[in-house]
């Protein structure tokens, strides 16, 4: 048997025809594919972009999903672009010291072709030579540096669709739209499920006629943890093999003399990165502008934050035409999930009594408006008084961490410092409005303590876990029903695998009563005691 070539020996064909330095790449199975490309260089053919040594192939801004052997075979075949290689030299330098069937390579040499779309509006990647072997025959070049690049914005952005109507936020899309055009860069920031996406796809929406059809670009950043380089996949800009600062600008120039619009969905998890790739493109994109979407603020040069609160529950009237968002969404949601087409007047307290313990939230509404068709009024507050709404199912089509109330908190909950996580739980056992002297009162702190708490809830409340309303003379705070429930069963399970408490016991009739506005709020110290009880839930 004649010695074995490797993808190094393959590779020099190309690289020295094309001018290309070689380099250490990505090494597998046992160093056979090595030295083959410099660390800072991409192939690029046909729509196409493609690194050996990080191992990664993209079309557009998608990442294709190739076995490991298949993408060996490839970086062979683009190795040797417009030479044969055997059959047997592909069994040696991709299965080494294996043997393996022949078909095993007419199998991936069949996925590769697929992935690549190959014969698809004319163009062939890879071909087989009767006897001889395989050939690459598209062209093949290599980009050296972020200049070298394609720059080319996809044609026609297309927004994400939204699954439904949204009652109540005719005037926040109005006012998001202008300021995006005034001010070019607007944050909107709230509680996990208040609707920011919805409202700012919809204002997006409203926007495309001043920025063209593919003037808008909509970028989900809920699955990635690198929004540099989401953004240049989106923008066509291959970043893998530069640091990030590169890839930035690479981007900025790009954008430099484009109008556009920018939308940054779901910041929260990756927002120590995405504020200053934002603030260099509002700094040095005139003409882009930025839409963002966070539970909390970027806290970035230019940024302006537009604060999104849950619907609005209350009834200012008996008319139908006086119905609460909140209300209107629960029966739009209930009637879609195959409950009653409509409800009675009879219902409307009951309704009303729901939409007001789930504070308006809109996630939190259709989910148990989805369960009437099976538990009915009645059952649904039985399963908000039991906090069983944490863990229903909602639509499968939904993100993951949407599916689920819990799920929906936990995302929030994982992003807070453990001074945050504490504070949060702490904070459940208040069943109403409180005040910061009340925290430090209730929990006996030093000054040293009250301190990192006051610290501790500026954090809670920047991150929209905690509300804040106002008097003529005080701040108050509250928490949302999901998040106090959520956090109360969390401090529950934690004190009861804790030899010494979280925080200094307190009686069942420990009651903190806090005047607000001339109401008084009882501010329960009990995570299992309820500040409510309907009548109408009752006659429901």
């Amino acid at each position: 048997m004649g010695s074995v070539r490797t993808l190094n020996d393959n590779a020099a064909t190309l690289f020295e025809s094309t001018e290309m330095n070689r380099g250490p790449t990505h090494a597998s199975r046992g160093g056979a594919l090595t030295n083959d490309v410099a660390a800072e260089s991409v192939l690029v053919f046909g729509p196409f972009c493609m690194s050996i040594t990080e191992r990664w192939l993209r079309r557009d801004n998608t990442q294709l999903n190739l076995s490991s052997r298949a993408f060996d075979i490839l970086a062979v075949l683009i190795s040797r672009a417009g030479s044969i290689v055997s059959a047997r030299e592909l069994f040696e330098i991709v299965w080494p010291e294996v043997v393996v069937e022949a078909s095993n390579l007419r199998v991936h040499i069949v996925a590769l072709r697929k992935a690549l779309s190959d014969g698809a509006d004319g163009l062939r990647f890879v071909i087989n030579v009767p006897g001889r072997g395989y050939m690459f025959v598209a062209p093949v070049k290599k980009a050296s540096s972020v200049d070298d690049l394609p720059l080319t914005l996809q044609a026609q952005q297309r927004l994400p669709s939204i699954p439904r109507q949204l009652f109540g936020r005719a005037e926040a899309v109005e006012k998001l739209s202008a300021l995006v055009l005034s001010r070019r860069f607007v944050s909107v920031v709230g509680h996990g499920g208040v609707g920011k996406t919805a409202v700012s796809i919809a204002a997006a929406g409203v926007l495309r006629p001043a920025f063209g059809e593919d003037g808008v670009c909509f970028l989900e950043l809920a699955s990635t943890t690198d929004p540099t380089l989401a953004l240049a996949a989106k923008l066509s800009i291959a970043p893998c093999p530069f640091n990030r600062i590169n890839t930035q600008d690479a981007i900025v120039r790009f954008l430099k003399d484009k109008r556009l619009l920018l939308v940054f969905d779901n910041c929260e998890h990756v927002i120590d990165a995405i504020a200053p790739l934002a603030a260099r493109i509002f700094d040095e994109a005139p003409s882009v502008h930025l839409l963002a979407t966070s539970r909390e603020a970027l806290r970035a040069n230019g940024e302006n934050v537009e604060f999104l609160p849950p619907l609005e529950h209350t009834t200012p009237g008996p008319t139908s035409q006086n119905i609460a968002p909140a209300v209107q969404l629960f029966l739009e949601r209930a009637a879609a999930a195959g409950g009653p087409p409509s409800m009675c007047d009879a219902d409307a307290p009951a309704v009303l009594e729901i939409c007001r313990r789930l504070d308006g939230l809109p996630i939190a509404i259709e989910l148990v408006a989805s369960r009437v068709a099976t538990h009915g009024l009645l059952g649904i507050a039985e399963l908000i008084e039991q906090d069983a709404v944490l863990t229903l199912q909602g639509q499968r089509s939904c993100l993951p961490r949407h599916q689920t109330l819990n799920a929906l908190v936990d995302w929030s909950f994982n992003l807070l410092s453990a001074d945050e996580q504490q504070l949060l739980m702490k904070l459940s056992t208040f069943a109403g409005s409180f005040t910061l002297e009340a925290v430090r009162s209730l929990y006996g702190q030093s000054d040293s303590e009250g301190a990192r708490t006051a610290s501790a809830l500026s954090g809670l409340v920047d991150k929209s876990l905690v509300q804040v309303s106002r008097s003529r003379t005080a701040l108050y705070y509250r928490l949302l029903h999901v998040t106090r429930t959520y956090c109360a069963h969390r401090l529950e399970r934690q004190r009861s695998g804790q030899a010494e408490p979280v925080m200094k016991t307190l009686g069942a009739g420990d009651i903190h009563e806090i005047q607000f506005d001339g109401t008084v709020t009882s501010v329960i110290a009990s995570p299992h005691q309820r500040d409510w009880a309907s009548p109408a839930l009752e006659a429901s």
